[in-house]
């Protein structure tokens, strides 16, 4: 019989059922909540009898864990990023990783990254505060401006920043700057964007917006440094990735009034500590990573990760293989 672990997905099977049922036709399908820090033989110990993972953003599955789970063949990431998995060491483990298909989460994650950019631009939760505190008068402080008039940099202009800059530029009139050096100026164009360099968009946009994977060359690219070449009232927007941002920085310039506004679905770590110093800014909007939460991407999202679940048993090639590589090895 096989054994197929979900880990530290609530999502998963929730909403659709049908998808567990169709696990359930090749064995025992478990559910696993771990503490996110865990990893390594600790981990590898409470999976080693599966074949196959179905794995959330946590915990990290690193070297060690992959050298300790003889059985486990498949690992499918219940979503788009890969950075809490050690490829390498799963190559070499024989170990297959797939992630989702990026359009799957595509509409979802660009209309909440839109959802939060105009909240904290329109001031929305002050808005709200004002009525329920009793301070209607001061409405005039919920003062703003028109994205038909501003600037928009978009960092990252992958699967899910090309549907951002093209909901900006076509639904609401912005400019739209682009850094991405992985893409083309044709490329960028067409999409609606303009490609410049970091330094241009930074000190040009009115509101910036992070839509890059996180690699090794970009982890905390938005430091002091960056904070600092960046226009006065500024507001930022991240869905990608909490590590892109520095947040001790982030910090400094919200304390100093330097930015409007931070807006998040992603931080260095989740979940987000309730005592975080971002919650005492009352020009920060934080949501608990929720972005891919439509009925149509969790629906998408669950369908992948079992065709695939069902594929490898049948020994075919999974679709969205992360380690290529590994099919061959």
């Amino acid at each position: 019989m096989k054994k197929i672990a979900v880990v530290n997905s609530k999502s998963f099977g929730k909403f659709f059922p049908e998808h567990i049922q169709r696990l359930q036709a090749f064995g025992e399908v478990d559910f696993h909540l771990f503490e996110p820090t865990i990893k390594g033989a600790q981990l590898a110990e409470a999976l080693r009898d599966y074949q196959c993972i179905i794995a959330s953003v946590t915990p990290t599955f690193d070297r060690t864990f992959f050298q300790n789970t003889p059985n486990l063949g498949l690992l499918c990431r219940h979503g788009l990023g890969v950075d809490n998995v050690d490829l390498s060491a799963a190559t070499e483990n024989q170990v297959l990783v797939t992630k989702v298909l990026g359009l799957i989460e595509r509409q979802a994650v660009a209309e909440h990254a839109i959802a939060l950019l105009m909240n904290e631009l329109r001031k929305i939760n002050k808005g709200q505060r004002l009525i329920k505190n009793d301070e209607w008068h001061l409405r005039s402080s919920c003062n703003s401006f028109e994205l038909k008039h501003a600037t928009v940099g978009v960092i990252g202009y992958g699967n899910i920043g090309s549907k951002v800059g093209q909901i900006l530029h076509e639904g609401f009139g912005a400019e739209v700057l682009v850094y991405d050096p992985y893409k083309s100026v044709e490329d960028i164009h067409k999409a609606k964007g303009k490609k410049v360099s970091l330094p241009e968009l930074l000190s040009e946009a009115d509101v910036i917006t992070l839509h890059c994977n996180l690699s090794d060359e970009n982890q905390r690219m938005l430091s002091d440094a960056a904070f600092d070449q960046m226009k006065q009232h500024v507001l930022l927007i991240n869905t990608a990735r909490g590590e892109l941002v520095d947040e001790a920085a982030l910090i400094r310039a919200l304390a100093r009034k330097e930015i409007s506004g931070y807006a998040a679905d992603v931080f260095c770590q989740e979940p987000l500590d309730p005592t975080h110093p971002l919650l005492a800014f009352e020009n920060v909007t934080l949501t608990p990573h929720i972005g891919a939460y439509t009925s149509e991407s969790l629906a998408g999202m669950g369908d992948h990760v079992v065709t695939n679940i069902e594929r490898f048993f049948a020994q075919l090639e999974p679709f969205d293989l992360v380690n290529e590589r590994s099919w061959s090895v």
